[in-house]
């Protein structure tokens, strides 16, 4: 009770209450290598290897494979568990960092990479389950992490050096992946859909605005015939021009005689 009137009580105070700082789940990367017993040889020769790796948040791993089927390559697993065929064998697992993400936010992220890891877009030099692991850690973490360098570094170097591992790229991943829309600036997003953007529109509008003001001439409500329902309205003499209503180039003109309206008669 002491705690919920305390709490009241601040609350009445005027004072901002604390933002809840949203959960986080930890973020690792599993980390399999090649099963001697399946022709698998060894992946510790001068730093270079050829593994398998998948991500495990909230106790799902997420992972990238290939086949001849239509449609995302990307799908789920019991984390720490060998993958499917007995080529890969658990090695370990290392912390890449955190998210903030709710399971529908991931299925969504999950959704929207699935356009570029198809399941026919696979390539065990330029497209495989280590680039899935990579991406899939930055675009869901809070320091934007991806997987240890070394874990891929195999299929990099391959890859700058022209190596195909014997396989000919699909069209597919010759594509670069596409990055998320987060992380597009305010400039590259669409309109309306960031507050900044919407600034900017309003202001470039009002530069255009008044561009176009200062480029027409200003009117004169009292000459604009539209500007009155009956009409132009006419416009009083000032007492200046009074003044200069006897004048003729400025000069003062002496005042003319009064003429006889009754002529005298001749007779």
């Amino acid at each position: 009770m002491g705690n919920q009137e305390s709490t009241q009580a601040h609350a009445l105070g005027g004072s901002s209450a604390p933002v809840a700082k949203k959960p986080e789940a930890i973020v690792t990367v599993n980390i399999y290598e090649p099963n001697p017993q399946a022709g698998g040889g060894s992946t510790s020769i001068a730093g270079f290897g050829v593994y398998h790796t998948g991500v495990e948040v909230s106790g799902i791993e997420y992972t990238f494979a290939g086949g001849s089927v239509s449609g995302s390559g990307i799908f789920t697993q019991t984390p720490r568990s060998n993958p499917p065929g007995g080529q890969w064998l658990y090695k370990k697992s290392q912390e890449v960092g955190r998210t903030t993400l709710t399971s529908r936010e991931l299925d969504r992220v999950i959704s929207d990479m699935g356009q570029d890891f198809t399941a026919t877009s696979y390539h065990i030099i330029v497209r495989n389950c280590n680039h899935f692991s990579d991406a899939f850690c930055k675009r869901i973490t809070t320091n934007k992490a991806g997987i240890p360098s070394w874990i891929n570094r195999s299929a990099n170097v391959a890859s700058k050096l022209g190596i195909d591992g014997g396989q000919p790229i699909p069209e597919e991943a010759k594509k670069p992946i596409r990055q998320p829309e987060e992380q597009k600036s305010v400039f590259e997003s669409s309109k309306g859909y960031t507050l900044s953007g919407q600034k900017q529109e309003k202001s470039l509008l009002k530069r255009v605005t008044s561009k176009q003001n200062l480029a027409e001439p200003k009117k004169n409500p009292w000459r604009d015939p539209n500007f009155f329902p009956g009409g132009a309205k006419e416009e009083k003499p000032s007492s200046k021009d009074e003044k200069l209503a006897g004048t003729v180039d400025g000069a003062q003109q002496p005042p003319s005689e009064p003429s006889n309206a009754n002529p005298p008669v001749v007779s």
